[in-house]
């Protein structure tokens, strides 16, 4: 079971950091958007019921609902509203183009639920100066109740997405590119995994979706309430030997869940940037525990696709191996065009075998001595 790490103290920060400044100034932030929204849907409710009061006076005071029928029916109306917006689109296209990964439903539900708690605070607010007090106030009072928990859910729930530092956002019922049965099973499995030092290595072609899968992934886990960090290969390199404390709740270190992108670009280039062994040896020499906080953590790898995939993805279950993560805790998946003679007549397009390995250790080599080149020095 993974504990809240988003204290009463980072939430309240993060509450006046979102209601005082300019967006403008600081950017729009997930925790502010969903604030947003939400007196959106207020004013959604609001105004038409304040509307309704206006030019109909005195159908808004005849029984039954005397005094309350307009903000009663601004509710009924959105919540039919959402009902559809829930139910009709997602049903629909299940139909027509069934979904890859199934959407959470229960999730999706309980949003809905929310946005129509907001509709109806708005709604009877109008009805508490326009129309019969006593009843608008034990509505508003029993509505307003029932948001406060859903309220410090999403909100927490939006800071869990926004420190993470996802480059976009996506759901896993939203991703819908090829992948086979087995492979799909295995990105189930891991999203339901318990415990720490489970690694997903995730492999594909160009426009194969790989970094849209993974970071789909890791979204399904942040709704879940689970610390995680997404960071690009070369960037995490540097950010082995950097002590300096973080400003956020977690960074890579403390995260639950690691997502590291761009570990090979692949197609159309076939050099490999940062091999297994250039990563592992770079890691180590930033510090002595941060092989062993990666083979700890949940870590899903994003890689392309090389011209001999097999090999290629053999050097970095090879890797994860020699830093200490058990066999039965790697599991390997592959997106895209797995033809083989595609990839063969790839490879004979590239440069020579000996050119290629030329290249690679020069890079590799380049790569250490910007990083650490003392450690070089050292051996």
């Amino acid at each position: 079971m993974i504990f809240s790490i988003i204290t009463l103290k980072v939430f309240l920060d993060q509450v006046g950091k979102d209601l005082i400044g300019k967006d403008s100034f600081r950017g729009v932030t997930l925790t502010y958007s969903w604030l947003a929204n939400q007196f959106g849907h207020f004013g959604l409710g609001f105004i038409p019921t304040v509307v309704l009061y206006a030019l109909f006076p005195k159908w808004s005071h005849k029984a039954p609902l005397a005094g309350i029928r307009p903000a009663v029916c601004i509710s009924a109306f959105w919540t039919l509203f959402e009902a559809y917006n829930f139910l009709g689109p997602l049903l629909l296209k299940q139909q027509e183009h069934p979904y890859v990964f199934p959407p959470r439903w229960g999730n999706i539900a309980f949003d809905t639920l929310t946005d129509i708690g907001f509709f109806a605070l708005g709604a009877f607010t109008a009805a508490l100066a326009w129309g019969r007090k006593r009843a608008a106030r034990l509505v508003l009072a029993c509505v307003g109740l029932a948001l406060l928990y859903p309220s410090y859910w999403w909100y927490t729930c939006k800071m869990y997405l926004q420190y993470a530092e996802y480059p976009s956002q996506i759901r896993l019922g939203e991703w819908n590119l090829k992948i086979n049965e087995h492979d799909a099973e295995q990105v189930s499995s891991y999203l339901n995994v318990s415990g720490t030092g489970h690694h997903m290595l995730l492999f594909g072609s160009r426009n194969s979706g790989k970094t849209s899968l993974a970071i789909a992934m890791a979204t399904e886990r942040s709704f879940q309430r689970e610390a995680c960090f997404y960071t690009s290969a070369m960037k995490l390199l540097s950010l082995f030997s950097d002590r300096e404390p973080y400003t956020g709740p977690w960074d890579w270190r403390s995260a639950n869940l690691l997502v590291i992108d761009d570990l090979n670009p692949g197609e159309p280039l076939h050099n490999e940037l940062i091999t297994a062994t250039t990563f592992r040896d770079v890691a180590a020499a930033g510090g002595s525990d941060n092989l062993q906080l990666l083979a700890d953590k949940n870590v899903i790898w994003v890689a392309g696709s090389e011209g001999n995939d097999a090999a290629f993805r053999r050097k970095w279950v090879d890797m994860l191996g020699t830093i200490g993560v058990p066999a039965h805790k790697i599991s390997v998946v592959n997106l895209g065009n797995n033809d083989r003679e595609r990839r063969v007549i790839q490879s004979a397009q590239v440069e020579t075998p000996a050119l290629k390995q030329t290249v690679s250790v020069r890079i590799a080599n380049e790569v250490r001595q910007t990083f650490y080149p003392e450690a070089l020095v050292q051996r």
